[in-house]
C-alpha cells in the first residue's frame, strides 16, 4: 500500500481537517493517501486499489473529498504545510493546448458542401418572384 506520510507528518495536518459531522466511512489518513496515490500514478478514481477503500463505491467518497478540499483551498494549505516541513516539493507545470499536436483530422478537414435541390437554385436565380407559382 502506498503511504505518503508518516504518523508524525500526518499529525502536523490534523488541525487543517474539518470536524466530521457524522462518523467517517473512510478515515482521513487513508483518504489522503488514496488521493496522493491517484495524483502520483494518474489512475482513474474508479481504479483506486482496495487498500484505500472497503467497497466498490468508496472511490466516489474519496473523489468527493478531493473535489471539496480543492475547491475550498484546504488541499492547497495541506500541500503548503508539507512543503514548509520539507516533506515534499510541490511542482506545477502548465501546458498550453496550442502547443500540443493534435491528429490531422482535428485541424479541420474540407467541409462537404450541402447539396441544394435543383428547383430551389432555380428560384433563387429568378429575377421576378411572381413567376415562381406559374402566375404571370
Amino acid at each position: 500500500m502506498y503511504q505518503m506520510l508518516s504518523n508524525d507528518q500526518f499529525k502536523l495536518l490534523q488541525p487543517f481537517f474539518p470536524k466530521p459531522k457524522k462518523p467517517e466511512t473512510i478515515p482521513l489518513r487513508r483518504c489522503l493517501d488514496g488521493m496522493c496515490y491517484v495524483l502520483k500514478t494518474g489512475c482513474a478514481w474508479r481504479q483506486l486499489p482496495y487498500h484505500y477503500r472497503k467497497k466498490e463505491g468508496d472511490w466516489h467518497t474519496i473523489y468527493t473529498r478531493y473535489k471539496r478540499w480543492s475547491e475550498s483551498g484546504l488541499l492547497g494549505k495541506i500541500l503548503r504545510q508539507l512543503e514548509v516541513h520539507d516533506v515534499l516539493q510541490v511542482r506545477v507545470a502548465f501546458l498550453d493546448s496550442t502547443t500540443v499536436r493534435a491528429h490531422q483530422a482535428a485541424a479541420g478537414a474540407r467541409k462537404k458542401r450541402v447539396s441544394i435541390p435543383w428547383a430551389l437554385t432555380r428560384w433563387a436565380d429568378d429575377k421576378d418572384p411572381s413567376d415562381r407559382c406559374g402566375d404571370a
